[in-house]
C-alpha cells in the first residue's frame, strides 16, 4: 500500500530504479491470496507515477500539505476542523485503505515539497506502525548538518575581527559564487595564512599564500552511504600522479618560500567578485616536486612539470 505525495519515485530521485524493480515484482498476479500492491498518487503535475497509480488525485501544488495534514490526522482519528474538502470522500477511503494495512504501508513526500508536506507524512507513517518495517532512518551523510549560509556567514564575521589565524578552503571557489553581500574575497586577506586544496588554479586561489593540487576523485579513496544507509569505500580508478609527502630538502626549501608576498593579485577585481592574475608571477606558491612527487614547484607561481600537459607530436 503505497500513498505518493506529489512523488515520482518510479522515475525520479534517490533510488528510482529500486523502487520501480521492487514495484513491477509486486504487480504481477500470483495465483493464491491477494498479493498485489496497490497504488495511490497525489499530485500536481501529471507524472510516470500517476500514470502507474491505481488511484489518481489531482490537485494544486499549494493544496498538497492540506491534503497531506488532513489525512495525518484521519488516520490518527482526529477529525478535521472546518468545511469539508471537495477530495473528502477520496481521502476518506485512502485513510480506511490504510489503517486495514497497519505496518504493510508507506507515505511518500515529493522531495520538492514543503517542509510542512514532508512533516505531516512522518507523522502518517508513525501512526501506522510503518517504522521499522516500510520505513528506515539512517544517519546523515553530511556529520554535522548546519545551516551552510549560516555557517558562512559566522566564518566571515570571525575573519572580519581577526579571529582567523589559518584557513584551510578545501575545494570550491568561495570568492567566486560565495554571496556578494558577504564580500568573502576582502575578509579573506585579513587572514595571515591561506590555504586552497583545489582541482584548479581560481579566484580564491590568487588570494591564498597556498595552491594545494588536489586528487581528482578516481584517483582518490573516499567513502560513501547507500540510500539505504549502507557504508561502502570508494577505490580510485588510476594511479596518482605523485604522493603528498615532501621530502627534507624541499621542506626547507618550501620554509624559505613561506614568505611569499601575500599582496592582492594584480589586475584583481573584488568587488565584481572575481579576480584575475595578470600574470603566472602572481599566482600563489603551488606545492610539488618532480623528486618528491609531492607538492612544491622549482618557482612561486609556475605549474609543476610532472602536472604539465605534454604537447602533442608534430605540433609546432
Amino acid at each position: 500500500m503505497i500513498i505518493a505525495l506529489d512523488a515520482d519515485l518510479l522515475s525520479s530521485g534517490l533510488g528510482c530504479l529500486r523502487y520501480a524493480r521492487q514495484f513491477a515484482r509486486r504487480r504481477r498476479p500470483q495465483p493464491g491470496p491477494a498479493t498485489m500492491s496497490r497504488l495511490y498518487a497525489v499530485e500536481c503535475t501529471p507524472s510516470n507515477t500517476g500514470a502507474m497509480a491505481d488511484h489518481r488525485l489531482p490537485l494544486r501544488a499549494s493544496e498538497i500539505e492540506t491534503f497531506t495534514r488532513t489525512l495525518a490526522l484521519a488516520v490518527r482519528g482526529v477529525p478535521e476542523a472546518g468545511a469539508p474538502l471537495p477530495y473528502a470522500a477520496w481521502l476518506g477511503a485512502l485513510a480506511r485503505d490504510l489503517l486495514r494495512h497497519r505496518g504493510r504501508s508507506v507515505a511518500i513526500p515529493g522531495d520538492y515539497q514543503s517542509p510542512g508536506v514532508h512533516l505531516w507524512a512522518h507523522v502518517v507513517n508513525h501512526a501506522l506502525g510503518n517504522v521499522g518495517s516500510t520505513v528506515i532512518y539512517t544517519d546523515p551523510v553530511e556529520a554535522e548538518p548546519v545551516d551552510q549560509t549560516a555557517s558562512l556567514r559566522e566564518l566571515v564575521a570571525d575573519m572580519d575581527a581577526g579571529r582567523v589565524e589559518w584557513l584551510i578552503i578545501l575545494d570550491g571557489n568561495p570568492v567566486y559564487n560565495s554571496p556578494a553581500d558577504l564580500a568573502f574575497g576582502e575578509r579573506l586577506l585579513k587572514v595571515p595564512m591561506r590555504m586552497h586544496l583545489s582541482l584548479y588554479q581560481d579566484e580564491t586561489s590568487a588570494l591564498c599564500q597556498w595552491h594545494i593540487p588536489e586528487a581528482h576523485y578516481l584517483e582518490a579513496w573516499s567513502d560513501t552511504r547507500a540510500l539505504d544507509g549502507t557504508a561502502s569505500i570508494v577505490q580510485p580508478l588510476i594511479a596518482r600522479s605523485g604522493c603528498l609527502r615532501l621530502s627534507p630538502k624541499c621542506q626547507k626549501r618550501e620554509r624559505r618560500r613561506s614568505q611569499h608576498a601575500t599582496r592582492l593579485p594584480k589586475g584583481s577585481n573584488l568587488s565584481s567578485g572575481r579576480t584575475r592574475p595578470s600574470s603566472t608571477a602572481d599566482l600563489p606558491i603551488t606545492a610539488g616536486c618532480r623528486n618528491c612527487q609531492s607538492l612544491s614547484p622549482d618557482s612561486p607561481g609556475t605549474t609543476p612539470r610532472w602536472l604539465a600537459r605534454p604537447r602533442p607530436s608534430g605540433s609546432a
